[in-house]
This record gives C-alpha cells, structure tokens and sequence, in this order.
C-alpha cells in the first residue's frame, strides 16, 4: 500500500504546501510580536499620561472644588486594565526633585 510510486504532482503538492505553512507561521508569527510591542508601548503610554494628570491634580489641589475623581475622570478617555491610583507623600527633607 505504502509501495507507490511518488509522482511530480504529488511532490510539488507537499513542496507547496510547506512552502505556504512556512509563509503562513511567518506572518503569524510577525502580526502577533507586533501586537504585543504595541501592547505594551500603549500601557506605559497610559501610565506615564495617568501620573502625570495624578500629579498635576496633586500639586493643585488645595485650589480645586470639585472632586478628584470627577475631573481624573474627564482629563483621562480611558482606563488601565485594574486600575487603582495611590498617591504617596514625599517628605520634606528627601532629593527628590
């Protein structure tokens, strides 16, 4: 049964065919890293506009009259995936600018 001759057709059907999987797993392989390169320039993109707004919020917030959530909200369109904001206090005598 396993006997037969293997014809042109048959070897350019398999040549063909590892020709298109190769092509196939290449592509593939190319869309998914640059999802992933572009998942995680946009998160950090997010978190750097999000402390950013945390800390301009921060620095004038004895001059504000409406609450903080109300306007992080409207300065920012969206959200991090779990989101929680924590602001910390710096003390006085630290380096940091």
């Amino acid at each position: 049964m396993f006997n037969k001759v293997i014809t042109n057709q048959t070897k350019t059907m398999v040549l063909l065919m590892l020709v298109f999987t190769a092509i196939i797993l290449l592509f593939s392989g190319l869309v998914y890293f640059s999802i992933v390169n572009f998942s995680h320039q946009r998160f950090y993109e997010l978190l750097k506009i999000r402390t950013t707004t945390i800390i301009q919020v921060e620095k004038s917030k004895d001059n504000l009259d409406l609450p903080e959530n109300y306007i992080l909200n409207g300065l920012n369109d969206e959200e991090l995936p779990m989101e929680r904001d924590y602001v910390f206090a710096v003390p006085t005598d630290s380096n940091f600018n």
